[in-house]
């Protein structure tokens, strides 16, 4: 993709961005300026990625457009009762979630990868074969052979993405990880890549586009295959875009 401007560039991830709001506190404000973001100057996102009490407001607010309404469940720490986490796909889908994004429990994946590969398949079938993005949380695991065991397990499962990061460890996306991914992606012949946790600038977004890109083919680095999950990204991309110097630095989180 070098033949690309940087502000043609930065329109491209635009179009590639879960926008989030993740916050703990789960504040309703937040998310309404989410929304107001979510169409650009330079088209809309991907999809806003919000907690399942959010979906319905954010449902009714790009009502009418091709965003995505993506939402969490087994979040952030992959533990949760199967009974809470079937309610709250119930609950998502039918206030207008389009998309699940889910954490795998990755303490026991490690050892018991089907567990993981099981699990996938269980929120697949309850989303009714709706979009599901695996959280690996990679930066919670020892190595790149933990990180490729996982992915392959999850798309094994029928997971559509495999993401590298809830943001809320210390290790959100690194390079290394999405290059883990990407090779499971390869090995298993499906599914696409979200890199989340601590990507803020457009110089960082960029750098893992680029490695999709390299690795995948420039036609793969689209929506349907590629996603950064992130908040303040946008203001940089937007920057960029406009033939203007970005400015976000990068760090950790949404």
């Amino acid at each position: 993709m070098t033949d690309l401007t940087d502000a043609t560039f930065a329109e491209r991830l635009i179009g590639c961005l879960d926008l989030t709001e993740l916050s703990d506190d789960r504040p309703a404000d937040k998310v309404d300026q989410l929304l107001d973001k979510a169409r650009t100057p330079f088209g809309p996102v991907a999809a806003v990625c919000v907690w399942p009490d959010h979906v319905k407001r954010a449902a009714m607010a790009v009502k009418g457009t091709p965003i995505q309404i993506a939402t969490v469940v087994n979040f952030p720490g992959g533990q949760e009762p199967w009974a809470r986490t079937q309610h709250d796909i119930r609950l998502a889908l039918a206030n207008g979630a389009t998309e699940i994004d889910m954490v795998v429990d990755y303490r026991r994946g490690v050892e018991d990868p089907h567990a993981v590969t099981f699990a996938v398949r269980q929120v697949k079938d309850a989303a009714g074969g709706l979009p599901v993005k695996a959280i690996l949380e990679t930066g919670m695991l020892a190595d790149t052979d933990e990180m490729q065991l996982l992915a392959g397990a999850a798309l094994t499962g029928g997971a559509d993405f495999v993401k590298t990061s809830t943001g809320k460890v210390e290790t959100g996306a690194t390079m290394e990880a999405a290059d883990a991914l990407l090779d499971a992606i390869a090995a298993a012949g499906r599914g696409g890549l979200k890199v989340s946790g601590g990507v803020r600038s457009f110089a960082e977004a960029k750098a893992y586009a680029d490695l999709a890109a390299k690795k995948m083919g420039d036609e793969w680095v689209s929506p349907r295959t590629f996603r950064i999950g992130a908040s303040s990204l946008l203001t940089d991309l937007i920057a960029v875009a406009r033939g203007e110097h970005g400015t976000a630095a990068s760090g950790s989180g949404y």
